[in-house]
């Protein structure tokens, strides 16, 4: 960009709006002044390190945005490799819990995943077992099918967590905290040449562009009175939900078995009509039941554990949990897009609206929520705005399944998948133990 200088605002300091002003400090964004405007007292959004004290230490604890996989996060681990912060390899385990501790499950071993020998004797195990087999043999085929706009693609959600990741392809996590910056603005309005955003305290400044890297209703909410009938209804097909998060010490919320007990620890209700309809009502927002989860940040983030040299005691990270926790040390909001087809199918019409009348949109909202999706979104939003709008090729953080090849079926694989389908016929769902 050359010529007379540009301003340009953002508006959001998570990680889209940190990756737009990033790009934007480049050599080939010449001429230009970035301001954030961030609402909360500091920039990071989800990567939110927090204290936590306990037995005469303190140490700092990821709260929201807590691991990445090196594969998956292509683009913001080069930005990490910039700033010189390090990642540390952690344990991806995962377990499985009931409220009433009546079924207990862990991937840490196979003793683990048994639970108790008795469980040997259940039809269910078993069926289970045969499950995760044909899911690993067959997972893969959706993306390969017919496409369909109204086909959820929670195969490539699971993908890019890492979830699939052999022990080889190390999964990491970031061990370095931000600074922060306040601000607060209430809405914009626009000309032809300029945008211009009114803030809170009554003053109102312009600039050349805007980028809103918010959430979808935050931003529409921003566009105030001047939103357009095509925005208003791209924008409000993408939906969030609110989720609380404890940093606390109460390992009641975790597995009652010591060998059940992982790095994410996943409760459910019972698997009783009455249970679990009470369980939806407790953990139940806008959109459905929420995921209750328990984070071992001792195992996570390598935080010394309770008796080790150093340790501050047992660290834990509960997202909606069942019940309060004891011994909170300090509780914070974050917000999730809603992956479903509504919100995938108003992906591909972004184009339409993304820095039309010099306002962008960015955000992991416009991907699959994660942290590599908010960064390729905002620099995305830089380069519309340095390239020019139609010299830059539309944002697609969603993809078609284009470019992904099938699985190869050698002769065992091929076997493999030939007995699963015939043992699928004569099967029939076992009931939860």
């Amino acid at each position: 960009m050359t010529g007379q200088s540009r301003r340009i605002a953002i508006v959001g300091g998570g990680i889209a709006g940190m990756a737009c002003s990033w790009e934007l400090r480049k050599p080939s964004a010449q001429n230009v002044t970035v301001d954030i405007y961030e609402s909360e007292n500091k920039l990071g959004g989800h990567a939110n390190s927090v204290p936590f004290r306990g037995n005469g230490t303190t140490v700092d604890v990821d709260t929201g945005f807590i691991v990445m996989d090196e594969a998956t996060y292509p683009r913001f681990n080069a930005f990490l490799g910039e700033l010189g912060i390090r990642t540390i390899p952690t344990d991806m385990s995962f377990a499985v819990t009931t409220t009433d501790r009546s079924f207990e499950w862990s991937s840490r071993s196979v003793f683990s995943f048994i639970a108790t020998l008795t469980l040997l004797l259940s039809p269910w195990l078993w069926r289970l077992m045969f499950d995760i087999i044909r899911f690993s043999l067959f997972a893969e085929d959706i993306l390969h099918e017919q496409r369909s706009p109204r086909r959820e693609k929670y195969a490539a959600h699971t993908a890019q967590t890492g979830g699939n990741a052999s022990d080889a392809e190390e999964t990491r996590i970031v061990s370095t905290s931000l600074e922060s910056i306040g601000a607060y603005l209430t809405r914009q309005g626009y000309s032809r040449n300029e945008v211009l955003i009114s803030f809170l305290d009554g003053t109102q400044k312009t600039f050349d562009h805007v980028v809103l890297a918010v959430h979808a209703n935050q931003a529409a909410t921003l566009l105030g009175d001047d939103v357009t009938a095509l925005e208003r209804k791209i924008l409000g097909g993408f939906k969030t939900s609110r989720n609380t998060c404890y940093l606390h010490s109460d390992t009641s919320l975790l597995p009652r078995r010591l060998s059940a007990r992982a790095a994410w620890n996943c409760t459910l209700a019972p698997h009783t009509p009455t249970a679990a309809q009470d369980h939806v009502k407790q953990n139940e927002g806008n959109h459905g039941r929420k995921l209750s989860l328990t984070f071992d940040m001792n195992r996570l983030q390598e935080i010394p554990r309770p008796g080790e040299p150093g340790s501050p005691g047992r660290v834990l990270v509960s997202m909606n949990p069942v019940r309060a926790p004891r011994s909170v040390q300090s509780s914070h909001v974050y917000c999730h897009p809603i992956i479903n087809s509504e919100c995938i199918l108003m992906a591909r019409h972004l184009h339409k609206i993304n820095g039309i009348r010099r306002v962008g949109f960015a955000g992991a909202w416009m991907g699959f929520g994660f942290h590599e999706d908010g960064f390729a979104a905002g620099v995305h939003a830089a380069r519309t705005f340095m390239d020019g709008w139609d010299k830059t090729p539309p944002l697609d953080l969603i993809g078609d399944g284009e470019g992904i090849q099938p699985p190869r079926n050698g002769f065992l694989r091929a076997s493999l998948r030939f007995w699963v389908r015939a043992v699928q016929r004569l099967l029939q769902p076992q009931p939860w133990p």
